[in-house]
């Protein structure tokens, strides 16, 4: 018996063999699903979109995103992993899941390396730190010396653990210490950061740069090996004396760990010629950040190394799961 399935991409016939009818791959002939673990709106959610149209595109089936917040990436991550490890589902992970929870969620309830697969890294965004516009912290040298004179009193504001290691992080080079105050969104950090009861901010610069481009906060330091492009004149931390540090929020797409190796490749493919395409950058920079153009061996390596950086962190601030 033979068959055969006409798509937008082209034929592709059946075969026999050992006396069973066996379709060849036409992957994909459905939808494709991807699941984001935010809210829409955010960052995040906007990639998610962004390059799940340029993959309906290519691919000629609609990309359909679903958003699944909750359980701290928890609820996502399940709904990837009890769906058939077929490639159809596909999952938005970013630093925080992949390679942050690793570190500071206690009995984390799943493995982000051995269940889930890399398929291709996306974009990648800077950290800046922002204060009020009237501030006396106005270089990061201010932010050292007053941290050490305020002997641990400093508060920031973050909105995630590792926007919190990241500044252990600092504080670890530059020898000071800091209370860190935790909000659920960059909405209520940067309220309460314009309205006094914080020191400072520790935040994704895509959630402020409104904010810092009417001067309504005022940055100190970006979080990038290079300065940001819309703020030339604001410095990076390793321009500060610290020339180690860089540290990037960033997203990728994962698929189960079981999907096969060729439906893994024909994705990273269709994501490589997007990440190619001026569209994409025009995208990274509307929200103020870049591309990581990782194919799925690269992306694996860079999330394992974001592990162990993000481990050994912890481990010298004394930070302990929670």
């Amino acid at each position: 018996m033979w068959r055969s399935t006409i798509l937008g991409l082209g034929i592709v016939a059946a075969a026999l063999s050992g006396g069973t009818v066996r379709a060849a791959d036409d992957f994909p002939s459905q939808p494709i699903k991807v699941v984001v673990p935010f809210s829409p709106g955010g960052t995040s959610d906007l990639a998610a979109r962004f390059f799940g149209e340029a993959m309906a595109k290519e691919l000629g089936q609609p990309v359909v995103v679903e958003n699944r917040p909750g359980g701290n990436g928890a609820v996502a991550i399940a709904r990837v992993r009890t769906s058939p490890a077929d490639g159809y589902t596909v999952l938005l992970g970013s630093n925080s899941l992949m390679a942050v929870n690793p570190v500071v969620v206690k009995d984390l309830p799943y493995d982000p390396v051995t269940e889930l697969k890399p398929v291709s890294g996306l974009t990648r965004g800077m950290l800046v730190i922002a204060v009020q516009p009237d501030s006396p912290i106005r270089t990061l040298n201010d932010l050292v010396r007053t941290a050490r004179e305020r002997q641990g009193a400093l508060t920031v504001g973050t909105t995630a653990p590792g926007y919190q290691l990241a500044m252990e992080w600092l504080g670890k080079l530059a020898d000071f210490r800091f209370v860190n105050t935790s909000y659920k969104g960059v909405g209520p950090a940067t309220a309460d950061l314009m309205g006094g009861h914080v020191d400072l901010a520790y935040i994704d610069m895509s959630g402020v740069a409104a904010l810092l481009k009417s001067g309504k906060l005022r940055a100190i330091a970006v979080s990038g090996e290079q300065r940001h492009p819309d703020f030339p004149d604001v410095p990076t931390i390793r321009e500060g004396g610290f020339p180690e540090y860089a540290t990037y929020l960033w997203v990728s797409f994962f698929v189960h760990a079981d999907t096969p190796a060729d439906r893994v490749g024909k994705l990273a493919r269709v994501l490589g010629k997007s990440l190619a395409d001026d569209s994409a950058r025009a995208f990274a920079a509307r929200t103020s950040g870049d591309l990581l153009p990782f194919g799925p061996d690269e992306m694996r390596r860079f999330q394992i190394s974001e592990i162990e950086r993000f481990r050994g962190i912890a481990r010298a601030a004394g930070f302990q799961p929670q």
